[in-house]
């Protein structure tokens, strides 16, 4: 992934639109990246779409410390 397409899929350089709707340049780097893995074009497009709206995505291991710490909290608090 290059950083180019990276930011873009981060919504670092193509934000949401009003609404919190994933840009369409943010869901076609994110659809280009499951195609290079091998996923089909219109399913990409879908799981992109998806993936936007309903999660927030970082680099893999960026969250490590803050999904510990919200591991921690929800053990102490049943």
């Amino acid at each position: 992934m290059s950083n180019g397409s990276a930011n873009c899929e981060l919504e670092i350089c193509c934000p949401p639109l009003e609404g919190g709707t994933p840009g369409p340049n943010a869901i076609a780097a994110l659809s280009h990246t499951l195609e290079a893995k091998g996923l089909p074009l219109d399913y990409c497009r879908l799981a992109a779409k998806i993936m936007l709206t309903e999660f927030d995505l970082a680099p893999r291991g960026s969250l490590h410390q803050f999904k510990a710490a919200v591991a921690k909290l929800a053990r102490e608090n049943p």
